[in-house]
């Protein structure tokens, strides 16, 4: 039997981290779509420019996570202790943004050469840790729960 001086009856609920979740996941979504439908509108010269993707669509493609995260656990969510979702973070998230960036390869490779293709998965891979550190230094140490 467990002490009942240890339980927290206060403590938000393992479906409220879930919900919570899904939540990010949808406004990560939303906003991943409207920077798509927004790069066409960069002009022809820049969307067949390699280095356009490389150092502007890369960085800009790790961006939408981190809005989502702090506007779900750092504005909407506040109660809920970040510390426990960044594993997750890490875990599912790494996964599908490998997911999502390695089924864009093959339209990349499309519209330039492979190595282009391939430097730009890797400026996105680069572009996620750097997202998964903000997140970690600037969204969650920033927040009022403890490790």
């Amino acid at each position: 039997m467990k002490n009942l001086q240890t339980i927290d009856l206060n403590a938000p609920s393992r479906s409220f981290y879930i919900g919570a979740w899904l939540l990010m996941g949808t406004i990560n979504l939303i906003l991943s779509h409207v920077i798509n439908l927004l790069l066409p509108f960069a002009g022809p010269s820049l969307v067949q420019n390699p280095l356009f993707w490389q150092v502007v669509v890369a960085p800009v493609t790790a961006t939408p996570i981190v809005i989502a995260f702090y506007l779900t656990y750092g504005v909407w969510f506040k109660s809920l202790n970040g510390w426990r979702v960044l594993p997750w973070l890490y875990v599912i998230g790494t996964l599908g943004f490998f997911a999502s960036t390695g089924n864009s390869l093959p339209v990349l490779e499309q519209v330039f050469d492979q190595k282009t293709a391939e430097y730009f998965l890797g400026t996105s891979l680069v572009s996620w840790f750097i997202a998964l550190f903000v997140i970690k230094k600037f969204i969650v140490a920033k927040s009022d729960h403890v490790k």
